[in-house]
Protein backbone atom coordinates (compact mmCIF):
# COMPACT_ATOMS: atom_id res chain seq x y z
CA UNK A 1 0.00 0.00 0.00
CA UNK A 2 1.56 3.90 -0.98
CA UNK A 3 1.79 6.29 1.77
CA UNK A 4 0.02 9.24 0.25
CA UNK A 5 0.37 12.78 1.21
CA UNK A 6 -2.27 14.97 1.26
CA UNK A 7 -2.03 17.75 -0.48
CA UNK A 8 -4.26 21.39 -2.06
CA UNK A 9 -5.66 20.95 -5.19
CA UNK A 10 -6.85 24.76 -5.53
CA UNK A 11 -7.80 27.56 -3.62
CA UNK A 12 -10.15 30.00 -5.31
CA UNK A 13 -11.27 33.09 -3.07
CA UNK A 14 -14.57 34.64 -3.68
CA UNK A 15 -14.84 38.10 -2.32
CA UNK A 16 -18.66 38.92 -0.90
CA UNK A 17 -18.46 42.30 0.57
CA UNK A 18 -15.59 44.70 1.14
CA UNK A 19 -15.02 42.68 4.63
CA UNK A 20 -15.93 39.06 4.01
CA UNK A 21 -13.85 36.56 1.80
CA UNK A 22 -15.08 33.14 1.14
CA UNK A 23 -12.37 30.66 0.50
CA UNK A 24 -12.91 27.13 -1.14
CA UNK A 25 -10.45 24.94 -0.22
CA UNK A 26 -9.96 21.68 -2.63
CA UNK A 27 -7.93 18.94 -1.19
CA UNK A 28 -7.07 15.38 -2.21
CA UNK A 29 -4.44 12.50 -0.66
CA UNK A 30 -5.76 11.68 2.69
CA UNK A 31 -5.12 8.66 3.92
CA UNK A 32 -7.08 5.46 4.55
CA UNK A 33 -6.33 5.20 8.28
CA UNK A 34 -8.94 6.92 10.55
CA UNK A 35 -7.60 8.79 13.27
CA UNK A 36 -11.04 7.54 15.58
CA UNK A 37 -10.23 4.22 17.68
CA UNK A 38 -13.84 2.12 18.20
CA UNK A 39 -13.53 -0.92 20.46
CA UNK A 40 -15.83 -3.53 20.25
CA UNK A 41 -16.09 -6.47 22.09
CA UNK A 42 -15.40 -9.64 19.76
CA UNK A 43 -13.92 -11.95 22.22
CA UNK A 44 -10.60 -13.37 22.21
CA UNK A 45 -11.15 -12.86 18.23
CA UNK A 46 -9.33 -9.04 18.27
CA UNK A 47 -6.53 -8.04 20.07
CA UNK A 48 -6.89 -5.11 21.99
CA UNK A 49 -5.62 -1.62 21.24
CA UNK A 50 -4.99 0.03 24.63
CA UNK A 51 -3.56 3.86 24.60
CA UNK A 52 0.35 3.81 25.85
CA UNK A 53 1.43 4.98 28.74
CA UNK A 54 2.68 8.07 26.98
CA UNK A 55 -0.24 8.97 25.44
CA UNK A 56 -2.31 8.61 28.88
CA UNK A 57 0.46 11.21 30.61
CA UNK A 58 0.60 13.06 27.00
CA UNK A 59 -2.93 14.02 25.94
CA UNK A 60 -1.53 15.91 22.57
CA UNK A 61 0.11 12.34 21.86
CA UNK A 62 -2.75 10.89 19.80
CA UNK A 63 -2.82 14.58 17.85
CA UNK A 64 0.81 14.14 17.23
CA UNK A 65 0.15 10.99 15.68
CA UNK A 66 -3.05 11.35 13.59
CA UNK A 67 -2.98 10.44 9.82
CA UNK A 68 -5.11 14.26 9.01
CA UNK A 69 -2.80 17.35 8.75
CA UNK A 70 -3.95 20.93 10.17
CA UNK A 71 -4.72 23.16 7.71
CA UNK A 72 -4.12 27.44 8.31
CA UNK A 73 -6.11 29.17 6.17
CA UNK A 74 -4.98 32.76 6.04
CA UNK A 75 -5.51 36.45 4.16
CA UNK A 76 -2.69 38.92 3.99
CA UNK A 77 -2.70 42.71 2.68
CA UNK A 78 -0.83 44.03 0.86
CA UNK A 79 1.91 44.18 2.51
CA UNK A 80 1.96 40.76 4.26
CA UNK A 81 0.23 41.45 7.03
CA UNK A 82 -2.21 38.84 8.12
CA UNK A 83 -5.87 39.95 8.72
CA UNK A 84 -8.26 37.03 8.89
CA UNK A 85 -7.36 33.69 9.77
CA UNK A 86 -8.75 30.39 10.42
CA UNK A 87 -7.56 27.08 11.77
CA UNK A 88 -8.50 23.55 10.86
CA UNK A 89 -7.30 21.07 13.12
CA UNK A 90 -7.27 17.12 11.78
CA UNK A 91 -8.47 18.21 8.03
CA UNK A 92 -10.44 14.97 6.44
CA UNK A 93 -12.65 17.13 4.55
CA UNK A 94 -11.58 17.16 -0.02
CA UNK A 95 -13.74 20.51 -0.53
CA UNK A 96 -14.95 22.91 2.16
CA UNK A 97 -15.65 26.50 1.79
CA UNK A 98 -15.06 29.31 4.97
CA UNK A 99 -16.25 32.31 5.31
CA UNK A 100 -13.34 35.32 6.89
CA UNK A 101 -13.68 38.26 7.90
CA UNK A 102 -11.06 40.99 6.99
CA UNK A 103 -10.11 43.45 9.86
CA UNK A 104 -10.29 47.29 8.59
CA UNK A 105 -10.89 46.09 4.84
CA UNK A 106 -9.92 48.53 1.60
CA UNK A 107 -11.76 47.54 -0.91
CA UNK A 108 -10.20 47.90 -4.37
CA UNK A 109 -6.95 47.05 -3.05
CA UNK A 110 -4.84 43.81 -4.25
CA UNK A 111 -4.89 40.44 -1.07
CA UNK A 112 -3.05 36.97 -0.97
CA UNK A 113 -5.39 33.94 0.10
CA UNK A 114 -3.17 32.00 1.92
CA UNK A 115 -3.26 28.21 2.59
CA UNK A 116 -0.56 26.11 4.64
CA UNK A 117 -0.92 22.20 5.30
CA UNK A 118 0.84 21.30 8.50
CA UNK A 119 1.48 17.51 9.79
CA UNK A 120 2.96 16.96 13.21
CA UNK A 121 4.74 20.22 13.04
CA UNK A 122 5.77 20.21 9.79
CA UNK A 123 4.86 22.39 6.50
CA UNK A 124 3.77 19.84 3.75
CA UNK A 125 2.50 22.34 1.60
CA UNK A 126 1.85 26.57 1.06
CA UNK A 127 -0.86 27.55 -1.55
CA UNK A 128 -1.65 31.18 -2.46
CA UNK A 129 -3.54 33.25 -4.86
CA UNK A 130 -3.59 37.15 -5.18
CA UNK A 131 -6.64 38.36 -5.44
CA UNK A 132 -8.79 42.08 -5.77
CA UNK A 133 -10.95 42.95 -2.83
CA UNK A 134 -14.22 43.71 -4.79
CA UNK A 135 -17.41 41.97 -4.06
CA UNK A 136 -18.38 41.72 -7.97
CA UNK A 137 -15.06 40.37 -8.70
CA UNK A 138 -15.88 36.34 -9.07
CA UNK A 139 -12.73 35.75 -10.94
CA UNK A 140 -9.24 35.26 -9.46
CA UNK A 141 -6.14 36.87 -10.72
CA UNK A 142 -4.25 35.21 -13.25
Amino acid sequence: MTNSVPQFVSLIPMVLSPGRVSLHLKTTNFPGKSNVSLDFDLGDTAPQQNPTNQELEDPEAMLRNSPYPNVELSILDDKHNEVAQAIIVEHKEENISLTLHIRRPQPGKTYIARADMIHNQQLIQTLTVPFKLQPSDTEVES
